[in-house]
């Protein structure tokens, strides 16, 4: 594998991780609040904007699947090399 190879599936890996970590994430106002209170207001949940972003369930399962597809799209493009 040459250099190339070795960091786009470093990202793929990023990517798939993203989208699989994005699945756990609960939106609802109450777990909003609660983070704002253990955590304060720039937890890495709000810094990633998701309470924001995301409204929805449907929403936040596109995006999960769009960013786990994407990962693993540039996983095969790094093993094709």
């Amino acid at each position: 594998m040459s250099a190339d190879s070795l960091i786009f599936a470093f990202y793929g890996l990023i990517l798939i991780v993203a989208g699989i970590g994005l699945m756990f994430v609960r939106l609802d106002p109450a777990s909003y609040k609660k983070d704002n209170e253990c955590y304060g207001p720039l937890s890495s949940i709000n810094m990633g904007m998701a309470y924001t972003v995301i409204k929805t369930k449907k929403t936040k399962n596109i995006i999960s699947l769009v960013l786990t597809s994407a990962g693993i799209a540039v996983m095969i493009y790094a093993t094709q090399q």
